[in-house]
């Protein structure tokens, strides 16, 4: 994978002059942010939540390589600043509001493929992690391993079968909670060298109380009555049990005693 993958897709796509013109005469967001976050962390059910306001926004991850050929479609771009530039117009909400969420891996590789990355400097960053980075590592192991991501998809029995099959893989954990800790620094490089203080925001804070998250945010970027009428209902439910939590524990004692283990010469 290069930094030029994005390029490459998004000059690899077909745009429509017709659908690129109509967008291009959409009205300007007024209010941006994006969510800073990491897989596994409460971001589908945040975002969920948020887009059913129909005040702010609508945040999905546009900026990834995965979603940009199926996303260009509505919102020609012919290259990462212009086709950012036209989603936040197509996801604006009638009050002038436009949201992101991106990973980190995401977000780096998006902004190496502008020309203009200090474009992104506009947002209002809100920074969503998990208190818990073991049970995040044994959520993100269980999901990959299994494809079982998020409630809104019906699995099939298959599915299910393989994720109550699954068995505690120390070293496939670790692989993911790496890769979890590798993108918070990422996260955190970039608010310090940027002099960006972010909306802390965690996972934890999502399951207490979404709706008290939700208005945080909407107070944050400025549209504090965005939230009057929120409604915790979502289409997103924890996918957790009694055996992430067990194997979260059991992760944490693994993870130390594999850090205490003498270093062989």
């Amino acid at each position: 994978m290069t930094c030029s993958v994005v390029a490459e897709l998004l000059a690899a796509s077909c745009c429509d002059p017709k659908r690129h013109e109509q967008v291009a005469a959409m009205p300007e967001p007024r209010s941006l942010y994006l969510i800073a976050m990491t897989p596994r962390s409460g971001s589908s059910h945040l975002c969920d939540v948020l887009s059913n306001t129909r005040k702010l926004g609508r945040p999905g991850e546009m900026l990834s390589k995965e979603f940009i050929p199926e996303i260009v479609r509505s919102a020609p771009g012919r290259d990462a600043d212009e086709y950012l530039r036209q989603v936040l117009k197509v996801i604006r909400t009638p009050n002038g509001v436009s949201g992101l969420k991106a990973s980190w891996f995401q977000f780096d590789e998006f902004r190496r493929a502008m020309k203009e990355p200090a474009f992104l400097l506009k947002f209002r960053f809100i920074h969503l992690t998990r208190r818990d980075p073991s049970a995040q590592a044994v959520s993100l192991y269980r999901a990959t391993a299994t494809n079982v991501f998020h409630t809104n998809v019906h699995h099939s029995a298959d599915a299910i079968g393989q994720l109550e099959a699954l068995d505690y893989d120390f070293e496939k954990i670790r692989h993911w909670h790496d890769h979890i800790v590798a993108q918070e620094r990422g996260w955190q490089s970039f608010f310090a060298e940027n002099g960006i203080f972010p909306l802390a925001v965690s996972y934890e804070d999502i399951e207490h109380d979404v709706l008290a998250v939700v208005r945080r945010i909407a107070a944050y970027i400025g549209r504090p009555h965005a939230a009057a009428s929120v409604v915790p209902d979502s289409i997103f439910r924890k996918l957790g049990e009694r055996r992430s939590l067990e194997w979260a524990t059991r992760f944490k004692l693994d993870l130390d005693a594999h850090l205490r283990a003498p270093v062989d010469d």
